[in-house]
C-alpha cells in the first residue's frame, strides 16, 4: 500500500469517527431533553442507540458516559418505583383501619348483614391491592 493511498483511508476512517460522533451529539441533545422531561424510557433507548453507534469506533468514553447514565435511570425509576410502593402501602394502612372499625362496630351491634358486606369490601380491597402475600393469606382464610 502506498503512502497516498494509507493516507486515504486514514482520510475516510477519520470522516466515518466525525460522522459517528455528530450522530452521537446529536442523539445526546434528545436524550438529555428526555431526561429532563423524565421520559427515562426514552433516554434509555437512546442511549443504548448511542453505545451501539460508540461501539463501531471504539469511542469508550461514550460507552462509559451512557452506562454510568443507564445506571441512573434505573436508580431514579427504582427510587420512584419504592416511593410508590410506600405511597400505596400507607393508602392500605389506612383503608384497612377504616375497615377493622366499621367491622368491629358491626359486630358489637350484631349487624351480620354489615359484617358480610364489609368483608366483600375487604376482598375487593386486597384485589385491588395486588399485593400476592396478602392475597395469599386472605385465600387460606376462605
Amino acid at each position: 500500500m502506498t503512502e497516498e493511498n494509507t493516507e486515504q483511508v486514514e482520510e475516510k476512517e477519520e470522516k466515518r469517527k466525525i460522522k459517528v460522533i455528530s450522530e452521537i451529539d446529536d442523539k445526546i441533545g434528545i436524550q438529555g431533553q428526555s431526561f429532563m422531561k423524565g421520559q427515562f424510557k426514552e433516554a434509555l433507548d437512546l442511549a443504548d442507540q448511542i453505545i451501539t453507534l460508540a461501539k463501531t469506533e471504539n469511542l469508550t468514553s461514550f460507552i462509559r458516559e451512557q452506562e454510568q447514565l443507564i445506571a441512573r435511570i434505573n436508580g431514579i425509576i427504582k427510587d420512584r418505583k419504592e416511593k410508590e410502593r410506600q405511597k400505596a402501602l400507607v393508602e392500605l394502612l389506612k383503608e384497612s383501619k377504616k375497615l377493622e372499625n366499621s367491622y368491629n362496630d358491626a359486630i358489637k351491634s350484631g349487624d351480620f348483614v354489615s359484617v358480610e358486606q364489609i368483608i366483600r369490601e375487604a376482598k375487593k380491597f386486597i384485589l385491588q391491592s395486588d399485593d400476592k402475600k396478602l392475597m395469599i393469606k386472605w385465600d387460606n382464610l376462605e
